[in-house]
This record gives structure tokens, sequence and C-alpha cells, in this order.
């Protein structure tokens, strides 16, 4: 690492700065989608979880759109990134809840911190478009039967 705390990573600088603020958007994002949510009358359920997911990636990427002067594509790496996303918030929450961590100030920024370590391991992996489909799917199905309640 350079003295000023990045590492290069496929031709971007990740910073410990960026990182930081990265928790930070995250942790916003998911009170922002939990107050629409819970005003939306939407409780702790699979669609919760889903629409979290999306909306996180949502977020993301309308920020990207000033912070990387990219643009907001709806396409197969955006729908990625929302399992992606969903899985993690969904294995984030899991793992609050088994250590009783209830706290709401405390919890967004952890599982923000978990986002963004995820999204730099990510980029650290490049998937190809096939080995994308196949996490998806398995991520999808590891979602979809843990959480349907019957």
């Amino acid at each position: 690492m350079s003295r000023h705390h990045h590492k290069h990573i496929h031709g971007r600088d990740i910073s410990l700065k960026w990182s930081i603020l990265w928790v930070l958007i995250h942790a916003a994002a998911l009170l922002l989608i939990g107050l629409i949510l819970a005003a939306l009358n939407i409780g702790q359920s699979l669609v919760y979880l889903l629409l979290t997911g999306f909306g996180i990636t949502t977020i993301a990427g309308l920020v990207r759109i000033y912070t990387r002067r990219r643009r907001f594509i709806v396409d197969e790496i955006f729908f990625f990134w929302c399992i992606i996303n969903t899985f993690v918030i969904w294995i984030a929450w899991l793992i609050l809840n088994a250590l009783d961590i209830q706290n709401v100030l405390f919890r967004l920024p952890i599982i923000g911190l978990f986002l963004v370590f995820i999204s730099h391991t990510v980029m650290v992996i490049r998937p190809s478009r096939n080995q994308r489909v196949f996490t998806a799917i398995i991520l999808l199905l590891l979602i979809f039967f843990f959480n349907l309640r019957v």
C-alpha cells in the first residue's frame, strides 16, 4: 500500500477515506429504505429483504453518477449487485441478531461495513459473466430457501 492508504485494484484506487464514506452512505441508505418500507407497511419479510437489496444497489448507482461520473444503467451487472447486496444484508442481519445487537445506530454502519468489504472483495475477484450468473443463482436459492415461510 502506498503512503496514502490506497490499494490499487484493476485500475482503481480503493482508499480508506472512500471506504469509510461508502460505509456511511450505505448506513444512511439503509435507514432511508427502512423508513420508506415501514411507511409502506412492509414488515421484515422476504419482500423487505429483496427491496432493501434493490434499494441499496439503486442508491449506490445514483451516488456513483456524481462520484465517478458514471451512468446509471439497469443491466445484468446491476441485478448481480442487487443479489450480492441482498445476500450480504441478510447474512449481516443474521449475525447481528445472533449477537443480539439491536441498536440501529450500531447495526447500520456494521451492515455498511459488510457491504463495502464484500464489494471490494468482488472487485478483486472480478468474476466472469458465467461466474456472476452461477453466483447469483446460488445466492438467490439460498435467500429464497431460508426465507420462505411455509
